[in-house]
């Protein structure tokens, strides 16, 4: 996410990425990526899971992609 977003940045266009944030009191925590545009600020949360490895009706390996 983080390579294809820098495809974004140029001179209009900034995007930082795993922005620390230190609350008084709490945990600290962090924004995965920020993407700054003359039409605004987005924050994006990006999460990776992994597909549990099982088999399909056909008896392949069903995570795998062909």
């Amino acid at each position: 996410m983080g390579a294809s977003l820098n495809t974004l940045s140029h001179g209009t266009v900034q995007v930082y990425h795993d922005y620390q944030v230190k609350d008084h009191g709490s945990e600290p925590w962090d924004i995965d990526h920020i993407v700054v545009t003359a039409e605004g600020i987005f924050l994006l949360e990006t999460k990776a899971r992994r597909k549990l490895k099982q088999k399909n009706k056909d008896g392949q390996d069903g995570y795998r992609v062909k």
